[in-house]
């Protein structure tokens, strides 16, 4: 049987999330021989953790791969990839834990994407904390949702709708055929250094290389809870130092942009926009951004002509509304499972007049 999916994990420090998310992986529905695991060890100071890797058997196949000086998570996910055998790379984080399909709906979605189409497949991920309970049912111990709900919920969920899609791409649960990334190189571990925005500049490069972006709602991760590094000045000094080398490697404008986002990662300018009454202070950056976007590219902010609701609509119907109705921006809701209609939507070259929505 074909190797389909190879997994990457960057690692550092942290074993019992780890063991945990090794665990959930263990439980997946897609046979054993079609994914392999890959954990690199970036560093890290624990020197019996290969030899505990090494007697236990998850139920799949499993490499631990380990680097003597802490490089970052962009170049434990370029080690990973550069071993990785599978037709798919799946870049996750290791602290986190998944629903028994989540490995096969990232398969699955390939499926109806043409052969010559490359597209990197974003999820999302929500919040538990690290408890027995949560873990054996994340999806009921949700105790912080991902923002990026709330601008899908806000636009769209078609990411062909979004001039910021490519900000919206984090590296704890994306995947792409490895083929796709010829040319497009891997993770800059080079330019950035610490917490932040090297995920986003990846796929920022990936787009300027022609590959398209789409959200799949069935792929959604749970972050076991920590200490983040983001919530402070040094984790804000961090990104920001990160967010000048994004700019300067793309001067472009867009990029620049992102300078908005300094409103939520500054821990004191946070502050002030939640005692002002901001609750989603990042949906608030991101919705300004977002419109920043759409004025450099000359986007109206809304769209200005007719629009049709569609709800469960079949994809040869979807298709026919597209060449029928070039004025008109389509309203879609479609069930979840649907990942043909799903898939086509986002990579239809008419599809930035569907604004998608799913149940």
């Amino acid at each position: 049987m074909t190797l389909q999916c190879s997994v990457i994990l960057p690692y550092y420090e942290n074993r019992e999330p780890l063991l945990h998310t090794l665990e959930s992986l263990g439980r997946q529905s897609l046979a054993r021989e079609r994914f392999e695991v890959l954990v690199v060890d970036d560093g890290s100071s624990d020197a019996q953790l290969g030899a505990l890797l090494d007697g236990r058997d998850f139920g799949y196949e499993l490499r631990y791969l380990w680097y003597p000086h802490n490089r970052g998570a962009g170049h434990a996910r370029n080690a990973g990839l550069a071993r990785a055998r599978g037709e798919i790379v799946l870049f996750l984080d290791s602290d986190q834990v998944f629903a028994p399909d989540f490995l096969e709906q990232h398969v699955r979605f390939f499926a109806h994407v043409p052969e010559d189409q490359a597209v990197l497949q974003i999820g999302l991920r929500n919040d538990i904390a690290p408890t027995p309970a949560a873990i054996a049912d994340p999806a009921a111990n949700v105790s912080y949702a991902d923002p990026r709900f709330a601008v899908f919920e806000w636009y769209s969920e078609n990411l062909q709708t979004l001039q910021g899609a490519w900000h919206l791409g984090f590296s704890h649960n994306f995947s792409i055929r490895r083929r796709d990334l010829d040319g497009c190189g891997g993770f800059n571990d080079a330019a950035f250094r610490g917490w932040g925005l090297e995920d986003c500049e990846f796929v920022y490069r990936l787009a300027q290389h022609g590959v398209k972006l789409a959200y799949n709602p069935n792929v959604l991760a749970y972050h076991l809870t920590h200490p983040v590094s983001w919530n402070s000045d040094e984790g804000y000094l961090s990104w920001n130092r990160n967010l000048e080398a994004f700019a300067a490697l793309h001067p472009e404008p867009a990029v620049h942009a992102q300078g908005i986002f300094r409103d939520f990662f500054d821990p004191q300018r946070r502050q002030r926009r939640l005692l002002a009454g901001d609750k989603r202070p990042w949906l608030s950056c991101y919705r300004r951004f977002e419109h920043a976007l759409r004025a450099i590219a000359g986007v109206p902010a809304t769209h200005a002509g007719a629009r049709r609701f569609v709800k469960d609509i079949g994809l040869e119907a979807l298709r026919q509304q597209l060449a029928d109705d070039p004025g008109v921006e389509l309203v879609a809701l479609v069930p979840k499972h649907r990942l043909d209609l799903i898939c086509h939507v986002q990579l239809h070259p008419e599809g930035k007049r569907v604004m998608l929505f799913t149940h």
